[in-house]
């Protein structure tokens, strides 16, 4: 019997492929996201395996996984508002 090496959680193999729903369990998104980013090239592509099974390569899903940690946060576009505690903040008045 062959064991598996698992690393990610439990549940991603060290090398070969992944299907979605194992992915699913690992990535922080929905199953549409997950399309949304393939199809925008957000993700690394599905690879075909047979007529009807696709994977993602644990490698590229590695990758991805390594790429976002060493993103700098927050986004160079995005603002940042001071925040005013509740008992300075003043009505505004709809008449």
């Amino acid at each position: 019997m062959m064991s598996k090496n698992y690393n990610v959680f439990g549940v991603m193999p060290s090398s070969g492929y992944i299907r979605e729903k194992v992915l699913l369990q690992i990535i922080p998104f929905s199953k549409a996201t997950l399309w949304r980013k393939v199809k925008s090239g957000q993700f690394p592509k599905q690879i075909k395996l047979s007529v009807r099974v696709s994977g993602w390569r644990t490698e590229d899903v590695k990758a991805w996984m390594e790429a976002r940690n060493t993103e700098t946060l927050p986004h160079p576009k995005i603002q940042k508002r001071p925040i005013t505690p509740m008992h300075l903040r003043t009505a505004v008045k709809n008449d």
